[in-house]
């Protein structure tokens, strides 16, 4: 199933988070929330990653381009997704944090995939997300 994520948390077998938007800012609220900014043609959203356990993306990725930024189902992790991003996820985690990802699967925890135009993509394990419109641009004739 395929559908939009708005406003409220949505934990579906999959959802289009954002995508065709440039990262304006991105930061850590308190210990496992992740903030992140991005701006499109016209307006501007703010995507909050709740209860994150594990994230590619941190402030130095201000700028980044995000192609499609897509939700997951966490036990997709070992079979769909290969290469850089699942590599630098186990070099950069324990072996027993590994082994935890069952356990973040029977919580509930998702997959959220972000392309890049720069590389494969960056992955996030949260909760869930939220997104909102912070700015809309109006012009007036």
């Amino acid at each position: 199933m395929l559908r939009l994520i708005n406003s409220s948390p949505v934990n579906t077998d999959y959802g289009i988070v954002f995508g065709k938007a440039r990262i304006k800012s991105i930061a850590f609220e308190g210990d496992d929330t992740l903030r992140i900014k991005t701006a499109y043609l016209f307006r501007t959203q703010e995507h909050r990653y709740h209860n994150v356990y594990y994230s590619q993306l941190d402030e130095g990725c201000a700028g980044t381009d995000i192609v499609l930024a897509i939700e997951h189902s966490l036990e997709e992790i070992s079979v769909n997704f290969h290469g850089s991003m699942t590599d630098r996820m186990k070099r950069e985690l324990l072996q027993e944090d590994m082994l935890f990802v069952g356990e973040l699967i029977r919580q509930g925890y998702r997959l959220y995939v972000h392309y890049s135009t720069k590389r494969e993509g960056y992955l996030i394990i949260a909760k869930h997300v939220t997104t909102k419109n912070i700015y809309f641009f109006q012009r007036y004739f």
